[in-house]
């Protein structure tokens, strides 16, 4: 028979192993980072980035949304830091539901050109054109191409290779990657990027070229993670700069949102 002394002390060592396991540290990444236009480079925006364990959280200097990837379990996360609210979906659903907005909101748009004076009309186009928004669907199939240069550069203490992205023989983006974070599968990442890439370009694109780019880019990203970014296809040539790496440690807990936040739908 177990004594009374016995069960305590059984019980004690099963909840220290328990808080133990549930706080176990592991060790990550935190890049610092810093983005901008290249046409008003002055005016920067600045970022974090954690990086453990197949899971990727995007912290803005403000109380922009937190973001959240876990590529094993194809979730993402976005935390709502005024609100306290988040919301939890799959890439492809998040992006199904931002698609449909679009769609809706092309639509939109076409009824409120359609009523416009004549002048007023034009100039509005004009607007639309400079920020890439086709409000009329694809006029043809654009091809993307890759093309890997033997162009090399150190970043954050990183050996990185630059690769072009080409649509339609135009360099539309320059990519400095590395195949050194070993804290994230490069094929995990590339899959998930597949489906959340389509919103970067879903006012300009229709569904099936917005398939092609995000297939075209996925494949640069099974080659290495991007510490640099200069992206000609948005206004102003958006830059986004990797400017540090550091160790850090971080656990689960990291990577999920606050215990006091309420879940609510997308």
């Amino acid at each position: 028979m177990v004594s009374r002394s016995g069960n305590f002390v059984s019980l004690f060592l099963a909840s220290l192993v328990s808080l133990l396991f549930n706080s176990v540290s592991i060790a990550g990444l935190l890049l610092e980072q810093e983005s901008y236009l290249e046409n008003n480079p002055e005016r920067k925006g600045k970022g974090q980035i954690y990086i453990s364990d197949n899971k990727l959280k995007f912290v803005a200097e403000n109380d922009d949304p937190i973001i959240i990837f876990d590529l094993d379990k194809n979730k993402l996360f976005i935390i709502d830091q005024k609100t306290k609210q988040y919301v939890e979906s799959s890439p492809k659903k998040y992006v199904e539901l931002v698609q449909a907005n679009m769609t809706e909101q092309k639509m939109q748009l076409k009824k409120d050109l359609a009523n416009m004076p004549k002048e007023k009309r034009a100039h509005q186009l004009k607007i639309l054109e400079s920020k890439r928004i086709n409000i009329n669907g694809d006029e043809k199939q654009k091809n993307w191409e890759i093309n890997k240069t033997d162009e090399s550069k150190e970043i954050a203490g990183f050996n990185t290779h630059k690769v072009q992205l080409l649509e339609d023989g135009k360099v539309i983006q320059d990519l400095w990657i590395s195949d050194k974070i070993k804290e994230i599968d490069l094929k995990k990442l590339a899959n998930f990027y597949s489906e959340i890439h389509k919103i970067s370009q879903g006012l300009y694109l229709g569904p099936e070229n917005q398939n092609r780019f995000s297939k075209s880019l996925s494949e640069i990203y099974k080659l290495g993670y991007p510490m640099e970014t200069v992206d000609y296809n948005l206004p102003g040539n958006r830059v986004e700069k990797t400017l540090s790496i550091k160790e850090v440690e971080t656990s689960d807990k990291d990577f999920r949102p606050p215990s006091d936040y309420k879940k609510t739908k997308i």
